[in-house]
């Protein structure tokens, strides 16, 4: 049988523990191990709505994933297409496949964060 006091003094480092233990669980981000969903668009980015035709690098690299290099593709492909009488280069979240960089991840990522027109 343990002493009284040593019944306390375990219960108080116990307690001690929990509380440090939620304290950092509160306190720190996420873990590494345990990403966000990469899919959920950002709460500060929820009412961006982005043409990838008409959208300009700076407004391209404020969609979450997409970056400089994605957002150069995206910008020259659309410039290519339009040259050659393609206009609009995107009309479906499918044709961003065909320009660099956009695989299936990264199209289901950006996809929140674009609009394409309407025919």
């Amino acid at each position: 049988m343990i002493a009284p006091r040593h019944q306390r003094a375990v219960a108080l480092l116990v307690t001690a523990a929990l509380a440090l233990g939620t304290w950092r669980l509160v306190t720190r981000p996420a873990h590494p191990n345990h990403p966000v969903n990469p899919t959920d668009p950002a709460p500060s980015s929820v009412a961006l709505q982005l043409d990838p035709n008409t959208a300009t690098l700076a407004e391209l690299l404020a969609v979450p994933g997409m970056g400089t290099a994605r957002a150069q593709a995206l910008i020259s492909h659309r410039n290519t297409q339009t040259a050659q009488g393609t206009s609009p280069a995107f009309i479906t979240p499918s044709d961003l496949s065909k320009v660099p960089g956009f695989g299936p991840a990264t199209l289901e990522r950006v996809a929140p964060f674009l609009v394409y027109p309407t025919r």
